[in-house]
């Protein structure tokens, strides 16, 4: 908590700084309900063995992963051959019916003469 006019001009601070007398600048304020950051921070600060550990994990985990990615694509190229190929072998059997249907309507329609 800050109460009005009871900061130090920048000529008290000089002042005390040159006779040696502290100003009491330095105090840390307590928050209500704010989260302690340094001490968060320092926390997860982990010895270097573990971080190389957890670099050699991602590394691992990061070749599943392309593993896995790899064959869904494999998977999905499959399925994209198999489904050209049939597209092409009905647009083929349409065709063919097609043209049987062009062969046979004009000896229906000489047959009907």
């Amino acid at each position: 908590m800050t109460v009005p006019d009871m900061s130090y001009t920048v000529k008290e601070l000089m002042e005390k700084f040159v006779v040696g007398n502290d100003p009491h600048i330095a105090h840390e304020g307590d928050y209500e309900n704010e989260p302690d950051i340094d001490g968060e921070i320092l926390d997860t600060i982990q010895d270097l063995t573990e971080i190389d550990k957890q670099r050699q994990q991602v590394t691992v985990l990061q070749k599943k992963v392309d593993e896995l990615n790899q064959a869904k694509q494999e998977k999905r190229k499959k399925q994209m051959e198999i489904d050209a190929r049939e597209l092409k072998e009905y647009r083929e059997s349409k065709k063919a019916r097609q043209k049987e249907k062009v062969q046979n309507a004009p000896e229906a329609g000489s047959a009907e003469e």
